[in-house]
């Protein structure tokens, strides 16, 4: 586990952002979940910030914001939470290789 024991915790900071109608809504159901996953505690919430689409056929502005959380899952475990919350709100990394399915 990258040279921690299972009883030491890490902190990481994870990017929220939505294009989806409601975006805000779409960002608190995502901090909601953040605050149930196991392991997880959300200590630190940045405001919202809206930005423009980066990348070629991006639509619709995003908003934004940073979570900051102390956790005890190792790297790998981690990134399949981020993968399962995104999953949750109906996120699919699948259908969207070869669509333009977040292009809103």
């Amino acid at each position: 586990m990258n040279g921690k024991s299972d009883n030491q915790s890490a902190r990481a900071v994870i990017g929220l952002g939505s294009n989806i109608p409601d975006r805000l809504l779409h960002l608190q159901d995502a901090l909601d979940l953040w605050r149930l996953a196991d392991k997880v505690e959300v200590i630190m919430v940045s405001g919202v910030y809206e930005s423009p689409p980066v990348g070629e056929g991006l639509t619709g502005d995003f908003l934004n914001a940073c979570i900051a959380i102390e956790t005890k899952l190792n790297p790998d475990e981690l990134l399949k939470t981020c993968h399962e919350i995104e999953y949750r709100l109906g996120r699919n990394r699948e259908t969207e290789k070869n669509s333009s399915e977040r292009n809103r």
